[in-house]
């Protein structure tokens, strides 16, 4: 009797168990069934050093392998890089599981001297990963360089030239690389010498110094460039810009004359003061040419040892009117080259 209890026991605990394991079991499968499939998106290489390249050298073509590894499709829907000088190709949009695609990137590194870096954006449909960043670096090594890449001089005076030096470094393993020559549109910038310096053996490199002269305009400032002519075909003209500050022969305020006509002030008079900056004679006005509608006249040279002149410029009476008028005072000086132009605006004020 005993027994037979016990063994109905052990068979209600058997079909607990088995029950308990059956719906584990169960719950585990249906989380198991419920859960989505997603895509998922790989990439093996996301960051790419190209190093060291010329700036002339062929493009450079980069290849990322791009993987999914989730459980459904991945959608890849765009590609974008921010470089004009990079261009890419995406051999397949769409990857089942488990498959890889291609993407190719050419590099164009000219006119990328120094330090360069872009950033490939990979926009796809993995929802945990829908932009991928992907990078490009390298140092573009210019074929040949020029030191100093620039040319500034400041406060350049009459018959004081500024004579510099510019170093021009050849491309690598050319020993056999030239400096021809030297040219600008500016009669004021002169060649003195040219020869080579130094040969970089362990590069390869020829270093070229180029003297020149900077001489004065009579210009409060200006602007142009030294060519400099080279042996390499890929590389004829090296141009550097150059930037020059006189110190003015002559000092003028204001620079820039302004009258406004009204029917109150029918005849607007603005002082010009010319003040002697780098010229040591005495300031001596040999001749003044105007608009035929201004007039111009000058009072006597005042200041130390006649270093200051004053003119006055009025409006002449008119019936001509017209909104903005436009003209200019020029204006030279005796026992030198110095000349000056003043512009001038005439305002009208419209009658009524």
């Amino acid at each position: 009797m005993l027994s037979l209890k016990m063994e109905k026991i052990s068979t209600r605990v058997a079909i607990v168990v088995s029950l308990l394991f059956l719906s584990g079991f169960g719950a585990v499968f249906l989380i198991f069934i419920s859960q989505p499939r997603r895509p998922k998106i790989h990439v093996y290489n996301p960051v790419v050093d190209l190093g060291i390249i010329n700036e002339k050298a062929e493009p450079k073509h980069i290849q990322f392998k791009i993987e999914n590894r989730g459980k459904a499709p991945l959608q890849l829907t765009r590609v974008e890089g921010s470089c004009p000088c990079l261009k890419l190709r995406l051999d397949l949009h769409r990857l089942l599981p488990d498959k890889q695609a291609t993407l190719t990137a050419t590099v164009s590194p000219a006119k990328n001297a120094g330090p360069w870096s872009d950033t490939v954006l990979l926009y796809s449909n993995d929802p945990d990963k829908n932009i991928t960043k992907l990078s490009i670096k390298a140092y573009v090594e210019p074929i040949c360089t020029v030191v100093p890449s620039s040319l500034i001089v400041e406060n350049l005076r009459r018959g004081e030239p500024h004579k510099t030096e510019l170093k021009i470094v050849g491309p690598r393993n050319d020993t056999s690389f030239k400096v021809l020559g030297l040219s600008s549109t500016s009669t004021a910038i002169n060649l003195l010498q040219i020869n080579r310096a130094d040969i970089i053996q362990e590069l390869g490199r020829s270093i070229w110094q180029a003297f020149i002269s900077v001489n004065p305009r009579g210009l409060e400032s200006w602007h142009d460039n030294i060519v400099i002519l080279t042996s390499l075909k890929n590389q004829p003209e090296i141009r550097v810009p150059v930037s020059v500050y006189e110190v003015p022969d002559v000092k003028v305020s204001p620079k820039l004359v302004s009258l406004r006509r009204t029917r109150q002030n029918p005849r607007p008079t603005a002082e010009v003061q010319i003040c002697a900056g780098n010229i040591q004679e005495p300031l001596r006005i040999k001749d003044i040419n105007c608009p035929d509608w201004l007039e111009v006249s000058t009072e006597d040279m005042v200041g130390c040892n006649g270093r200051l002149v004053r003119l006055r410029a009025s409006v002449k009476p008119s019936r001509k009117r017209e909104r903005l008028m436009r003209g200019r005072i020029a204006i030279t000086f005796e026992k030198n080259d110095t000349s000056l132009s003043i512009p001038v605006l005439l305002w009208d004020q419209p009658p009524g």
